[in-house]
């Protein structure tokens, strides 16, 4: 197994205003239905710097994992992050885990 981090900033790209609840609760079901579950990690502070722009932008994010074996379904998440939570980029990050 593979264990995916992603971090979602609690603020659109577009007019740096919060998601809805319901967006969250969407996307967390669709991690659900994806991958059978995930662990949140709230308050997560990062800074990234605008291609648009240039400007550094100074982010709170919310961090999802989750594990699965198919690679491929990563990229419905990242298409979905971007679509739905209206961010030009996203960070994932990559580690093994472990099932016992």
């Amino acid at each position: 197994m593979i264990e995916y981090r992603i971090l979602i900033p609690v603020l659109r790209d577009s007019d740096r205003k919060p998601h809805g609840v319901v967006a969250w609760k969407r996307f967390e079901e669709y991690l659900v239905s994806l991958f059978n579950g995930f662990t949140e990690r709230q308050s997560v502070r990062g800074q990234w710097r605008s291609d648009e722009s240039g400007r550094i932008i100074d982010d709170m994010s919310v961090e999802y994992a989750f594990s699965t074996c198919v690679e491929s379904k990563l990229s419905l998440v990242i298409a979905y992050v971007k679509r739905e939570f209206d961010q030009q980029a996203i960070y994932i990050g990559i580690s093994h885990a472990e099932i016992l």
